[in-house]
């Protein structure tokens, strides 16, 4: 019995160790997003992705009218990231990403910036900073706003990213071999009694 109680408490250790799992919700270049006219932030949008070779000022934004969820349910991808690129010189800019529903009720906004990025795309962590309603499961509306300006960015946001926790393989082992000690310590005490 201890053994097989070893095992499990193996295998709930494990579960709690997982590797990332990228997932593009939603690609800026893609046709089911397309910024809106009333953006300030100056931009062009190419099939890589939204561009934006500016001096922008604290507030510049785009954002879209709507788009067409690459998955219905995205509480599941968390933490998020924007995969993006910096050519140049690197401001180090802050910027914060917000989601909406389809009510443009805030979900989260969240918040991250441009200090580390190079020409080679890379993933900006987010920050949940400011909580909205939390609803993850119905994303309508991306709104990406420029915290801070004075200086030329030529910054290119390639996708909305979402990492998912997927269980390591030994997890998998190690809860195979507690449920093998449990049924064999089972079959034992039958026989024992």
């Amino acid at each position: 019995m201890k053994k097989a109680l070893a095992y499990l408490a193996l295998s709930f250790t494990a579960l709690a160790t997982t590797q990332a799992l990228d997932f593009d919700l939603l690609s800026f270049g893609s046709t089911t997003y397309s910024v809106d006219s009333g953006s300030t932030a100056a931009y062009s949008q190419t099939l890589s992705g939204i561009t934006m070779n500016t001096t922008p000022s604290g507030g510049d934004t785009w954002y879209n009218s709507s788009m067409t969820p690459v998955t219905s349910n995205w509480s599941s991808y968390t933490p998020f990231s924007l995969n993006m690129s910096v050519t140049g010189t690197n401001p180090n800019f802050a910027f914060s990403v917000e989601l909406f529903d389809a009510d443009f009720s805030s979900i989260n906004k969240y918040s991250g910036s441009t200090a580390g990025l190079t020409s080679n795309a890379s993933n900006a962590p987010l920050t949940l900073n400011i909580p909205g309603n939390g609803n993850l499961t119905s994303v309508q509306y991306v709104q990406f706003t420029w915290d801070a300006g004075g200086s030329t960015v030529n910054a290119t946001v390639n996708k909305f990213v979402g990492t998912t926790a997927v269980p390591e393989p030994s997890t998998y082992a190690l809860l195979g071999m507690g449920a093998v000690a449990l049924g064999g310590y089972a079959v034992r005490r039958r026989r024992r009694a």
